[in-house]
């Protein structure tokens, strides 16, 4: 009942910090549910990109019909977001949005080099 109630008041303290600004409209139309899978984002959701946003969103809301792995590797997914060092993490959306923005002929040939360094000796899954 404790941790129930921590987690309320949590929330409703979250809406009233980024009921301040204009820029967070899409985390105050969250669900309670969905507040609550993207908690550990509150703190940079101010500094993301509307694309990023959209994508967390969308994970939010197939959240729930997610199978318990699935559920622990977005979970995983997000800590991994939070504990970046800022720099880091600004390099990262950096590479995505260059990544984002190549031509279909690159895209095509970056993935043949994906391919090709998958299929090679030096890649390793840890």
């Amino acid at each position: 009942m404790i941790r129930f109630l921590t987690i309320l008041s949590f929330l409703f303290f979250s809406q009233l910090i980024y009921a301040q600004s204009e820029s967070n409209s899409i985390w105050l139309k969250l669900s309670p549910q969905e507040k609550k899978v993207l908690m550990p984002l509150a703190k940079y959701w101010g500094g993301m990109d509307p694309s990023k946003k959209q994508k967390w969103v969308s994970i939010a809301r197939r959240y729930p019909n997610m199978t318990q792995l699935e559920k622990k590797r977005i979970q995983k997914d997000i800590q991994e977001f939070i504990s970046l060092n800022p720099s880091l993490r600004k390099e990262i959306q950096r590479k995505y949005k260059e990544i984002n923005n190549i031509s279909p002929d690159k895209t095509i040939k970056l993935k043949r080099k994906w391919k090709k360094y998958k299929g090679s000796s030096k890649f390793k899954i840890k």
